[in-house]
């Protein structure tokens, strides 16, 4: 997912970025967004009449595409935005992570990888020696992190040497709390560009250097990866997609639970091992939390699969336990790609929107992006919207439940991407508004994406 030529040049910029630029009008009905659409660069919001335009959070200058913010969750009180990017994943054991910011502005939390880089600097502080042994390899342009460093260390690790490294400045989390050890590898043609091993770790001590053990290069151990962060409707708690650190490249996108601002170290439980959830069908990619208070726990997940329903309804408080299939009825084509799911506000249904593609199975409507709007009580699906020969992306609805913005583009995105994080619309996109009976289509921006209508 990193691309490594941008990690070895990125400026280490301060992790909150640009935000909140003091505008003072508020726009009606916000909806958050991600403008431009292909260089993810700001987090913008716009009143559904189109009015009030202004940018919330910029990414620092230097920000590859892919590292720019994804999805987009509003806190339930509508006063901060919670997205998951990899802007400052050179200050992270995580390759992405989740941040909230303040729609008035301030700094950013990044619940994941707690406490920001921002705010470690006035921590007391040690330093830490990890030795990084580079067995049989050429020589290796490596970026070493230690949870709670102000910056990473650079260091060349020999072929066949054993390298002592020590990072400076290291913020004490507290006795006894495990921080951990990363490394980027930042050489040409890399194949692992974020590896560690949780036996490399410090319990850092104020004014001395402590030893974190050994980390042998190109291990095959992943860094882990954080994305599709959903608010609970008390605001009590995250949910996200987790890439867990694994040699396997293979590996699948658990569910996490995580506070919204929890205590230096390691944060966050996994609610659902997805590997335990057998079918043939590929990994989670969309989670979405229920709005409604009178159903705060429930859950949605997504994903796709050729033999089994890609939609499941459960509980953030037992989602193993009660995960249920949502049968959304035979697909009239051969492919059905679900590239959104969006609660309605009640909490009684949910819309969801996907590309429709291949032979058509009896008759079929054209091929094409499509809306449906399926009830909970009825289990049924009925059509909102359809667009031929077009892809309908991510989708939200208003806080009434009587319209929906998406994106719109001409076609899904073919990175290797979307292995992770799942099929999306390929950029340059536009979002557009519709009324939840399909009618009334406009356009409300022109080259953004990812909406979050406010609650």
């Amino acid at each position: 997912m990193k691309s490594i030529t941008a990690a070895g040049t990125i400026a280490l910029c301060a992790i909150a970025g640009t935000a909140g630029l003091g505008q003072t009008s508020w726009p009606k009905s916000p909806i958050a967004y991600v403008a431009p659409s292909r260089e993810s660069q700001h987090i913008r919001v716009i009143g559904a009449d189109g009015s009030g335009a202004r940018t919330i959070w910029t990414a620092p200058a230097g920000t590859a595409a892919d590292d720019g913010p994804g999805t987009l969750a509003w806190r339930p009180d509508g006063r901060a935005i919670t997205f998951d990017s990899s802007h400052d994943y050179a200050r992270s054991t995580l390759a992405r992570d989740l941040y909230t910011v303040a729609v008035t502005g301030g700094p950013i939390i990044r619940p994941t990888s707690m406490p920001d880089s921002s705010a470690v600097s006035s921590m007391p502080q040690g330093g830490v020696r990890v030795h990084i042994r580079n067995a049989g390899f050429q020589g290796r342009e490596l970026m070493v992190y230690v949870e709670g460093a102000t910056e990473p260390v650079r260091v060349t690790a020999a072929q066949g040497a054993e390298t002592a490294v020590t990072v400076p400045r290291v913020a004490d989390f507290g006795a006894g709390v495990r921080q951990y050890v990363r490394v980027l590898d930042t050489s040409p043609q890399t194949s692992h560009p974020c590896w560690m091993d949780v036996a490399a770790f410090a319990d850092v001590t104020p004014g001395t250097t402590v030893d974190a053990g050994v980390l042998s290069t190109l291990n095959g151990v992943t860094c882990a990866f954080a994305f599709a962060p959903s608010w609970r409707a008390d605001g009590r708690s995250i949910v996200m997609l987790f890439r867990e650190a694994t040699r396997s490249l293979a590996a699948l996108n658990d569910v996490w639970r995580i506070e919204p601002a929890p205590k230096p170290g390691p944060a966050g439980e996994r609610v659902l091992d997805a590997s335990s959830v057998g079918s043939s069908s590929d990994r989670f990619y969309i989670i979405t939390m229920s709005p409604a208070r009178t159903s705060a726990d429930q859950v949605l997940l997504a994903r796709n699969g050729a033999l089994d329903t890609p939609i499941f309804l459960s509980s953030d408080t037992d989602v193993a336990g009660r995960l249920e299939a949502i049968d959304l009825g035979r697909c009239p084509r051969t492919t059905c790609t679900v590239t959104g799911v969006a609660w309605q506000p009640s909490g009684t249904g949910f819309f969801i929107s996907r590309v429709e593609t291949g032979a058509a199975l009896g008759s079929a409507p054209a091929a094409g992006g499509a809306i449906y709007a399926y009830d909970l009580a009825s289990r049924k699906a009925s059509p909102v919207l359809r667009l031929p020969n077009e892809v309908i992306g991510r989708l939200s609805t208003s806080p009434d439940g009587e319209r929906i913005v998406f994106e719109r583009a001409a076609r899904l995105d073919p990175s290797p991407n979307r292995v992770i994080v799942g099929p999306r619309a390929m950029c340059p996109c536009d979002l557009w508004l519709v009324d939840r009976d399909g009618k009334a289509p406009r356009v409300l921006v022109k080259d953004g994406r990812a909406p979050a209508w406010s609650p």
